[in-house]
């Protein structure tokens, strides 16, 4: 370790690597007589009895002591703020490269790490390759210049899974809707490659992921830090992270996924029944208990208010989202009274008794007179836990600093609101390049949301997609 920056060890070729030294047998000891020994009496088996006896029990005394000392000496993954592949040469011009982490890493490595070992992955790649520049290639291109990290204690990977896919909850991107669009992304992807999914919490600003869902019950072991990397794809054990969101969904990623047979949102089919797949395992059904409850005593509240009339729902985003359309440019947002123009039309048109449901990341939303008709998505939303204006970074960074209730407030009232919404209306209008906007068509399911038209992106028009990258 030099000025924060870890070096990692060049291997060896086999011409450079030593013999290993010989121990040769003590002939001497070997020829002695058993009856050469002294003779054992009661008393000296009685002293060796006495021996063993308080070696076990120091043993025992001093094994908490042993294994806290072991833990410390474990390498601290903050400690290492840049990784480069090692290059392997093989001679005549026949190079391979690899990662090489610490066998005693402590942990999983900071995200912007990850992200940089991805683009000196390329970087590697290419030189191996001989020549300079980088060669886009298909999603599942197998790199034959790269080699897989491996562990040299065998005994390590003793019930590790031999494929996973690890999600890192990564505190540079605390938007909740992006986490929840790139973990259930994530999860689609790794059930399609047969990898064993996990989500890691160690970094993530908003606390424990247990706090809000029930975590994933694999039935092997997560494999040691050190052989979880980011890329190539082709790793058997695989970190997803913002930070590497260019590098798993990116280019390559839509190339592969996208049903290129197929005209504008109809493409997207296979990319959202990924994300629909980890919404299914990870969020139905998987909230809190107490969360769950409260999720399902709403949405028979509303349905029986309702009865055979039809739900319709208004997601309104403030605070650092912007939306994209040519002429929102001078607000950043949608304003609202297009939001109520849109409801009032499909009001028009509906049968029936028509509930209009509305939620938003801002709690000034909740009191303007254009909705003053609407009904919160939870009777507890207005001003309950949100932030006033919008959510934004600054405000949350604040609520944050000693990981208040307030933060987990936010996320939990969150959640329900997705999942209230998104399961219970049949048409939803929001702006559809924030991820909230796109999770709720996830929950919606693709046949409601884009088959039957009920997801309606009041912003640019464009069709859904998935993760940003």
């Amino acid at each position: 370790m030099t000025d924060g920056l870890f070096k990692f060890p060049r291997y060896r070729s086999a011409a450079e690597e030593p013999f290993l030294p010989q121990h040769e047998k003590d002939d001497e000891d070997n020829n002695k007589s058993p009856s050469a020994g002294p003779r054992l009496t009661r008393g000296r088996v009685f002293l060796i009895a006495l021996a063993i006896s308080s070696i076990v029990w120091l043993l025992l005394i001093f094994q908490p002591t042993s294994t806290s000392t072991s833990a410390s000496n474990k390498t601290d993954p903050d400690s290492i703020t840049s990784v480069e592949p090692t290059l392997l040469d093989y001679g005549e011009g026949n190079q391979k490269c690899t990662w090489k982490l610490p066998a005693d890493l402590g942990g999983l490595l900071q995200p912007h790490v990850y992200g940089e070992m991805c683009r000196a992955a390329r970087r590697a790649s290419d030189a191996a390759a001989g020549h300079g520049r980088h060669v886009h290639h298909g999603y599942y291109w197998l790199d034959k210049h790269f080699l897989s990290p491996q562990v040299e204690d065998a005994v390590t990977l003793t019930g590790v899974c031999e494929r996973s896919l690890t999600y890192m909850l990564d505190s540079s991107d605390q938007g909740l809707g992006r986490m929840l669009l790139g973990l259930w992304s994530a999860y689609g992807l790794a059930v399609s490659e047969n990898r064993t999914f996990f989500v890691d919490d160690s970094r993530w600003a908003w606390g424990k992921y247990s706090t809000y869902f029930l975590p994933p019950k694999p039935a092997c072991r997560s494999p040691p830090p050190n052989l979880v990397v980011p890329c190539p794809n082709q790793v058997p054990h695989l970190l997803v992270a913002h930070s590497t969101t260019t590098f798993t969904f990116g280019h390559a990623f839509t190339d592969f996924f996208e049903d290129g047979g197929k005209m504008r949102v109809q493409r997207q089919h296979k990319i959202f029944a990924l994300a629909r797949a980890g919404y299914e395992s990870l969020f139905r059904l998987r909230l809190a208990g107490a969360d769950e409850e409260a999720v399902e005593v709403r949405k028979k509240q509303l349905e029986g208010e309702n009865g055979n009339g039809q739900i319709l729902a208004v997601q309104i985003r403030r605070g650092d989202g912007k939306d994209k359309a040519f002429e929102w440019r001078e607000t950043g947002h949608v304003p609202t009274s297009h939001y109520a123009h849109l409801v009032s039309t499909a009001l028009a048109s509906a049968v029936g008794n028509t509930t209009v449901l509305l939620t938003s990341d801002s709690a000034d939303v909740y009191s303007l007179q254009e909705f003053g008709t609407y009904t919160p998505a939870q009777t507890s939303a207005p001003g309950y836990s949100r932030i006033p204006g919008g959510w934004n970074r600054v405000s949350f960074q604040a609520l944050s600093a000693n990981m208040t209730d307030a933060v987990v407030d936010l996320a939990r009232e969150y959640f329900r609101d997705v999942k209230i919404v998104g399961e219970t209306a049949g048409k939803v209008f929001c702006g559809g390049n924030g991820n909230t906007c796109r999770v709720l068509a996830v929950v919606m399911g693709w046949r409601k949301a884009v088959e039957e038209e009920g997801w309606v992106n009041v912003d640019d028009g464009r069709g859904w997609f998935g993760v940003d990258w």
